[in-house]
């Protein structure tokens, strides 16, 4: 059974949270379901990259394709309201890969995940987006 992770970024002080340090920070400082704007939880899909690093929504992975190059991907939560013009079912929960800059999406089998390192996320290093290796 696949460990249940969360992280979270605070935007007014551009800070990456583990779930473990907020937790305290919820119990002393934080109302629990008032968290607001200012807060972006991200949810762990459940796999490693090939660093065995965990993986994120909002992770930026660099994906070595078998053809010999690589792409910048972002890693999406699918709902009905994704931007991705993926089909979705509002039963199904799934992330796929999405690049910005083109457009384009993939989708993933979890041994892919041996393909990707990531690079950074969204919210620290947005700037990732841009510099993508052919």
């Amino acid at each position: 059974m696949r460990e249940i992770k969360f992280r979270v970024f605070y935007k007014p002080e551009n800070m990456m949270i583990e779930w473990e340090s907020l937790k305290h920070m919820l119990d002393d400082y934080i109302e629990p379901f008032a968290m607001g704007d200012d807060w972006k939880v991200m949810q762990s899909i459940g796999a490693r990259d090939v660093n065995y690093k965990d993986i994120y929504e909002g992770d930026l992975v660099r994906f070595n394709h078998r053809e010999g190059y690589s792409e910048v991907f972002e890693v999406v939560y699918l709902d009905e309201d994704n931007e991705c013009e993926y089909p979705t079912n509002p039963l199904m929960c799934c992330y796929i890969l999405f690049n910005r800059k083109t457009k384009n999406w993939m989708d993933f089998q979890w041994d892919d995940t041996e393909d990707m390192e990531v690079i950074g996320n969204i919210y620290e290093h947005p700037h990732l987006l841009e510099s993508e290796e052919k």
